[in-house]
């Protein structure tokens, strides 16, 4: 784990060209030092009673080193839980934009189905319904995309809660309302292929 750890902050430096005189400054110095420290407090966030509540909602839940490569190939640090139908998902945790480094990170929940999905018109349909039922919570990405993965989510920026006293606990709120509007959304939804609910199925 600890190498995959240095080859992130490697990558993350030769993304931004921040050693690209082959001598660290102190911006690298202090992006090496932290990059450990920041993990174990998304870490915080989102295991313990949030992992338990999104495991009793989504169906499961994903251990550190798959979120490890999650933040590898797709930027982001989620619990992620395949439905019934494996191309239709559940993500729940950060995503980090790193084409600029002025970025700041999202923190949400997104319903994701892709284009192989067998029942794709009707998830569509219902995330359009989401959407346009709840428009000051919920946004649409690729709502109408054919070939592609369609998204809908919720998420603010973590420069949202830096007024908060506690962080951790403050995130660990927000990710706790999320996973109850998920609840929401599948007790208004029952017809789509959600996970068996993992008490009595």
């Amino acid at each position: 784990m600890n190498d995959v750890l240095i080859n992130e902050a490697l990558k993350f430096m030769e993304e931004y060209d921040l050693s690209g005189d082959n001598r660290f400054t102190n911006v690298d110095i202090l992006a090496l030092t932290n990059f450990t420290r920041v993990r174990k407090m998304m870490d915080e966030t989102m295991q313990g009673e949030v992992s338990d509540r999104f495991y009793e909602v989504a169906g499961g839940t994903s251990s550190i080193s798959f979120r490890l490569n999650q933040l590898k190939n797709h930027n982001r640090y989620t619990h992620l839980q395949n439905q019934n139908d494996k191309n239709f998902e559940i993500l729940l945790g950060y995503w980090i934009d790193n084409s600029k480094i002025t970025s700041s990170p999202l923190i949400g929940i997104q319903l994701n189905v892709g284009p192989a999905a067998v029942n794709r018109k009707i998830i569509i349909d219902a995330m359009r319904d989401i959407v346009k039922s709840n428009p000051d919570k919920w946004y649409g990405i690729n709502r109408t995309e054919i070939k592609g993965w369609t998204n809908i989510g919720q998420e603010v920026k973590l420069e949202h809660f830096l007024n908060e006293e506690d962080h951790i606990k403050a995130i660990q709120r927000y990710f706790f309302d999320l996973i109850d509007e998920l609840d929401e959304v599948k007790r208004k939804y029952p017809n789509l292929p959600w996970e068996i609910d993992v008490k009595t199925g």
